[in-house]
């Protein structure tokens, strides 16, 4: 019984590319990077419109650190009580100044949403 060498019904060609699929690639390449530009750009205009609203229209209270996240970004969870209802949310932190989890902090919220708020470890705040 004769074995086949498996390696030579294997053929390799080399792939030409025309400049047709040349500006196709670049056209995907093109699309995927202004996804992803259109999207953090609204994300940041988002979060400014929700500071405006904020500073346009806000009391001042006091809340809890819950968790902080210092990895791929800085960011803090806090806990507070409006009118007997209990808030939780994220904002970030553009420095630490000595707080840890349980301690206390400030908190800049809409009076119509206390959802929207600033935390004083915000450079916003």
């Amino acid at each position: 019984m004769k074995k086949k060498n498996i390696s030579s019904a294997v053929q390799t060609n080399d792939i030409k590319w025309t400049i047709l699929g040349k500006f196709k690639l670049f056209l995907v390449f093109a699309g995927i990077i202004l996804f992803f530009v259109f999207f953090i750009r609204n994300g940041m205009e988002d979060r400014v419109r929700e500071y405006n609203l904020v500073k346009s229209d806000y009391k001042i209270t006091k809340g809890i650190i819950t968790k902080m996240f210092v990895y791929k970004g800085s960011t803090i969870r806090v806990k507070f009580k409006i009118n007997d209802k209990a808030y939780i949310g994220s904002d970030g932190m553009s420095e630490r100044k000595n707080k840890n989890v349980g301690d206390s902090i400030l908190i800049k919220y809409y009076v119509k949403d206390p959802n929207l708020f600033i935390t004083e470890l915000n450079k916003n705040y």
